[in-house]
């Protein structure tokens, strides 16, 4: 089968996402929206030219002017390309400025299978709305990486394109990482040492990004509270380099401030096997954001055999069904309270290898790549 990929090949998502398909033996190319490195096993890669024009124009302008040239960049292309070439063209998050080269998309694809991220069904507004739903009638297939997305979705265009809709998720390729690590029988000591974590102490992840919506802050603050005997039980572990905010500043001036000496600050951005043994060296991740859809490090530290505390109003049911390790909290004040009642990991083997299954089942690529192909492969009536 040969696939078209059209959207940032600087994701790790979209190179993920590719790599699959070349696994599986398939023909990919990829045509790149923002600058990037050429993905490995690609066939042919290309890259919107760089459209920072000079930043003396005025921004609106600016705009256009980007727009502009990628639209000409885009149908250039296209000229390279025969009529219906790709068996399937993934549009991977709906840029709206695609609408203008939809003709030239069309005719190049046998298939069109517009992929929703987040940000471009929540953060848009009516002008660029209209343009999606160009793409999206153009599509054969829009999919979803989960159900509550979809109900917003059909809130705002209605159930027209019902018909078309999808679930697929992304896979986590930490997993393999972790199962890896299982097998060659890494311990857990060779982790902790890997990041220079105390071995006599609880490792806490509090929150698995640099953005504050993790709560870091007030994590500290409440944590700063416990008895001194009790503190020093513990050992927390902010993970900032993906989306650092400038958050890892107010966190070393907030435990200088409270007196706490036993925590590090990792600002690196890790690879897959290295976050894999951030993930086996957890006792406890701190998961209380606001809002979240299925966490991808979240699973992972339950998958390394972690303990998870969650909100309570996070949506993890089915996952607690499934025998996870999850402990609900109602707040900060009570993720604390639980945490400093945790005892040192005790293995529940057969409710755990449930839990392990149901993630693997539902978070591996193994598992995640069988839907992608299917919805690849479906045919239906292109109007």
């Amino acid at each position: 089968m040969k696939v078209l990929i059209i959207g940032s090949a600087d994701s790790i998502f979209v190179k993920d996402f590719a790599r699959q398909f070349i696994t599986d033996g398939h023909s990919v190319d990829i045509l790149s929206l923002t600058v990037a490195a050429p993905v490995q096993g690609v066939d042919r890669f290309w890259v919107v030219e760089n459209l920072n024009s000079s930043s003396v124009i005025h921004s609106k302008i600016k705009k256009a002017v980007e727009i502009l040239k990628s639209y000409q960049y885009i149908n250039k292309t296209a000229k390279l390309i025969k009529d219906k070439e790709y068996d399937c063209t993934f549009i991977h998050f709906v840029a709206y400025r695609l609408a203008w080269n939809l003709l030239e998309i069309e005719r190049i694809s046998k298939k069109i299978v517009a992929v929703i991220w987040g940000s471009d069904l929540y953060r848009t507004n009516s002008i660029k709305s209209n343009f999606q739903k160009r793409i999206y009638r153009a599509a054969n297939k829009i999919v979803f990486t989960n159900q509550r997305s979809i109900e917003f979705f059909e809130r705002k265009y209605g159930n027209k394109f019902s018909s078309k809709i999808r679930v697929a998720n992304f896979g986590l390729p930490v997993l393999d990482e972790i199962d890896l690590m299982k097998n060659q029988t890494f311990s857990r000591d060779q982790a902790l040492s890997f990041f220079d974590f105390p071995k006599n102490k609880l490792i806490i992840m509090v929150g698995y990004n640099g953005n504050p919506l993790q709560r870091q802050l007030e994590f500290i603050a409440e944590f700063s509270c416990l008895a001194p005997v009790e503190r020093n039980r513990f050992h927390l572990v902010f993970a900032v380099g993906y989306g650092n905010t400038g958050i890892d500043k107010k966190i070393r001036e907030l435990t200088t401030l409270k007196g706490l000496d036993n925590y590090s600050i990792l600002d690196k951005f890790l690879n897959f096997p290295d976050t894999a043994k951030l993930r086996y060296s957890a006792d406890i991740l701190v998961n209380i954001q606001p809002s979240d859809q299925l966490s991808g490090s979240m699973l992972e530290v339950l998958y390394a055999g972690g303990t998870v505390y969650a909100g309570s109003w996070l949506p993890y049911q089915d996952l607690v069904k499934a025998g996870a390790r999850i402990y609900s909290v109602g707040s900060v004040q009570e993720c604390v309270r639980a945490i400093a009642q945790h005892k040192w990991r005790e293995s529940k083997a057969e409710e755990e290898n449930k839990a392990l299954d149901f993630i693997r089942d539902k978070a591996s690529w193994k598992s995640c790549y069988e839907r992608w192909r299917k919805i690849s492969l479906e045919t239906d009536h292109h109007h």
